[in-house]
């Protein structure tokens, strides 16, 4: 995609009639109740040059410079048709880029008048569309990347640094300065506040028409951006609120870590040796529950002969086959939603499913559909621990749904694994996890609602390999590796949390 296309975006999403850009002056819409300069610096002569470059050819460069009018087409994969025309003015150059088909061939317009000009030759006017301007690169024997684009240029700079901070995220807003958030604390990034133009700018050549679409009707849209191949990757949230535009950018690990190096219990591989079910990852916001489900894919991938079929939005930890074969499809660009995919992945003969997120009772019925018809699906949900997950799956059936939808999980469901993430001692961030098997008893209680009941299940099944939250914090705390502070501020009982504190190691709380 051209680097010009984050600002010609910009036509119809501010309604506008054209857009001129000038080497040194600030971007500007034609006519529209946008029309206007926009918020953000004005064009440097390189990036001007890069626009220039990828728009028209080399033949049409050299003459522009000789103070000849350019006029051709251009055909942007993600905006449409456009004319362009180009001229110098006051030795700089000066394009304007107007919404329309260019229907003749791309000529050099002499700016001096003529009295005689040549008649056009037959059938001029019908000639097909000059082919889509190359895409400018240096040279390859050249040092130097590429010039950046405009969100090359405004974003490379602040997710290097966030980068190189360790930052599990970056949150960009209209009116505010970058910041990041390293180690669960939010920290500023340099950088000066940012503009809705220029938000919108950063973004464009990212926003598919489904995803301005989405981000009209719902408010939010989720993508995966990456500026450079190889480089890091990133999950973008882009979302409207009380100012304006915003967006939180998460990165990606470029390998899949082993459970080990999430300082994960080996136990968490025996989610994936059953043959069929649906395995649950819950947890709040920024959890790490993504990257856990990851790991245990990738230990299928080096362990299992299997089809994995993903569903994620958008597909963060990309897999290379080993023995396991992997197809990954992202939501809204190679499928339309969770539900659509899981139609489709029943006739796909996997063995493994991922759902990167359960959001809908029609997503949660095919899951359940798909676990009770011999395949492993493995999901994440939005919860606080296993009863809030399970109270969650069936809070958007109808009243008179839920008996059915209760016994349906009882009878799919496998584990359920809630993980959160708390500051360590050395001033890092641990993974602190609950686990529940569903035996017969468990699922007892699911099937009759009384989800209440199952963090006294998760005490009494230890044997089985269940966890409690707060078992796992105490073993953290008893291991020097987080304070009893900060367990505390997880803890879902702090009352019973406190007394595990000041009981012995080895005697239980009766």
């Amino acid at each position: 995609m051209a680097a010009v296309d984050s600002l010609v975006g910009l036509i119809d999403l501010r309604k506008a009639d054209g857009l001129v850009l000038e080497a040194g002056r600030v971007p500007a819409l034609l006519g529209g109740a946008s029309g206007g300069a926009l918020t953000m610096p004005p064009l440097d002569a390189g990036l001007m040059t890069v626009f220039l470059e990828e728009l028209l050819t080399a033949e049409e460069n050299l003459a522009l410079a000789a103070g000849q009018i350019v006029e051709r087409g251009y055909e942007s994969a993600a905006n449409g048709q456009f004319v362009i025309k180009a001229r110098m003015e006051s030795g700089r150059a000066k394009m304007t880029i107007r919404r329309g088909v260019f229907r003749g061939p791309a000529p050099l317009l002499d700016p001096s008048p003529s009295p005689h000009p040549a008649a056009p030759p037959a059938g001029a006017y019908e000639a097909p569309r000059p082919p889509p301007p190359r895409a400018y690169h240096l040279p390859s024997s050249a040092a130097a990347p590429p010039a950046p684009g405009v969100a090359g240029a405004l974003l490379r700079p602040l997710l290097s640094q966030a980068v190189a901070h360790d930052a599990s995220d970056v949150f960009l807003s209209a009116g505010r300065a970058p910041t990041m958030k390293v180690r669960g604390q939010v920290e500023p990034l340099s950088g000066a506040k940012l503009t809705e133009d220029r938000l919108v700018a950063l973004f464009e050549e990212w926003l598919s028409p489904a995803r301005r679409a989405q981000l009209d009707a719902e408010g939010s849209v989720d993508f995966g951006l990456q500026l450079d191949d190889p480089g890091p990757r990133f999950r973008v949230n882009l979302f409207r609120h009380l100012q304006g535009l915003g967006a939180a950018l998460r990165p990606i690990r470029d390998r899949v870590p082993e459970l080990a190096q999430l300082a994960l219990p080996r136990t968490l591989l025996r989610l994936i040796t059953v043959p069929h079910g649906l395995v649950l990852m819950t947890g709040p916001t920024g959890s790490g529950k993504s990257t856990t489900l990851a790991a245990l894919l990738a230990h299928v991938n080096g362990t299992r002969a299997c089809h994995v079929v993903t569903l994620e939005d958008p597909i963060e930890h990309r897999f290379t086959p080993d023995r396991a074969l992997f197809h990954q499809r992202e939501i809204g660009t190679h499928v339309a939603n969770f539900s659509t995919g899981l139609r489709a992945a029943l006739r796909e003969s996997p063995d493994i499913i991922l759902v990167g997120e359960m959001r809908d009772p029609e997503t949660i019925g095919l899951a359940l559909t798909a676990a009770e018809t011999g395949h492993l699906v493995l999901s994440t949900l939005h919860a606080g621990s296993a009863a809030g997950a399970i109270e969650r799956m069936t809070s958007g059936f109808a009243e008179s749904q839920r008996p059915a939808v209760r016994a349906q999980i009882a009878s799919c469901l496998r584990f359920v694994v809630t993980q959160h993430l708390v500051a360590s001692t050395d001033g890092q961030r641990l993974p602190v996890v609950e686990q529940l098997t569903v035996n017969h008893a468990v699922a007892a209680q699911i099937r009759d609602g009384r989800t209440h009941l199952l963090a006294t299940q998760m005490e009494l099944g230890s044997e089985e390999g269940m966890l409690t939250l707060e078992a796992s914090l105490l073993d953290l705390v008893r291991q020097g590796r987080i304070t009893a502070k900060t367990a505390l501020t997880v803890a879902p009982n702090r009352e019973t949390f406190e007394a595990l504190l000041v009981t012995p190691p080895g005697r239980g709380r009766g």
